[in-house]
């Protein structure tokens, strides 16, 4: 057991599946699933269920999750001690967002950043991802426990500064299964899962505008979520076309939606934090390498 290992045990715990946690971590599935074999041969404890909806922690999991975060903090703390002990400190910083954000866009901004960084001979930052549901990332900017955050426009705090990352719409996506494309006068026709995490504030409204019949047969908390109930159920949903990642693109296929919604992605900060060059330094660089990585579905 080592520190690589809790740390790819803490990301399949809050993900909730093996494929996005090779996705954030730049992992192949089987090196992921290897990893959280061997520490289950270790401890001599079975760490996660599996199932057609995901991978959910075991009541022993859950209980070893929380002793990881513990582990995993102590270890960051002890690095930022040796380096400042040696005399070239990194800067902490953390920055909080959805896991969808972190598994979809953000993995691939930190890849970028880090060969720059490479590049420069230079590690200026020790960063911290912080993955939460929409209120829990709004108390964590609000509380300071995160310096940056990244959010749907329609969460943009009052007060704080902010700069736009990406731009993506709404799509209508549909389980393979299903024949393509699918007539709009017929969605009522087929299982609609209904996504929360702040998309049903919008797809709420637009269903009722554009007088569309759906057939809404859940809720769901998270986009992840909302894919695998919607791929289990063989059904449809509506979400951001960049919050699909290249492992469920193989069980869906999407359609553009007429006079379609779109989603703002920001980065934002509090008031104090405006003056800090470094911090400011990350955020142009976070803008900079979510422009030119961003692709559409």
């Amino acid at each position: 057991m080592n520190i690589d290992d809790l740390h790819v045990f803490t990301y399949v715990a809050r993900l909730g599946s093996i494929s996005d946690t090779a996705t954030a971590l730049h992992l192949s599935q089987p090196a992921v699933t290897q990893i959280v074999r061997r520490l289950e041969n270790q401890l001599g404890l079975t760490l996660f269920v599996r199932s057609r909806q995901g991978t959910t922690l075991t009541t022993a999991g859950e209980s070893l999750f929380r002793e990881a975060q513990l582990v995993l903090e102590q270890y960051k703390k002890f690095q930022e001690q040796a380096a400042y002990m040696a005399g070239h400190p990194a800067r902490h910083v953390t920055i909080a967002t959805y896991p969808s954000v972190v598994s979809n866009q953000l993995a691939s901004w930190m890849e970028t950043m880090d060969e720059h960084q490479r590049l420069q001979h230079v590690q200026q930052y020790n960063l911290t991802i912080r993955e939460g549901s929409y209120d829990e990332v709004h108390q964590w900017a609000l509380s300071g426990s995160a310096q940056l955050i990244i959010t749907a426009e329609q969460q943009r705090i009052q007060g704080f500064h902010a700069t736009s990352l990406l731009e993506d719409e709404y799509v209508l996506v549909c389980s393979r299964t299903l024949p393509a494309p699918v007539a709009l006068e017929d969605l009522s026709q087929y299982r609609f899962v209904m996504p929360l995490s702040g998309c049903k504030e919008w797809i709420a409204p637009y269903v009722r505008h554009q007088g569309l019949r759906i057939q809404q047969v859940m809720e769901v908390e998270t986009i992840h979520s909302t894919l695998a109930m919607t791929k289990a159920l063989e059904g449809i949903t509506i979400l951001p076309a960049n919050s699909l990642s290249e492992d469920w693109r193989r069980y869906f296929y999407t359609q553009a939606l007429p006079d379609s919604i779109r989603r703002s992605l920001l980065i934002q900060w509090a008031p104090q934090h405006h003056s800090d060059p470094l911090l400011m330094q990350l955020v142009d660089q976070l803008h900079t390498f979510a422009t030119t990585s961003y692709t559409s579905i």
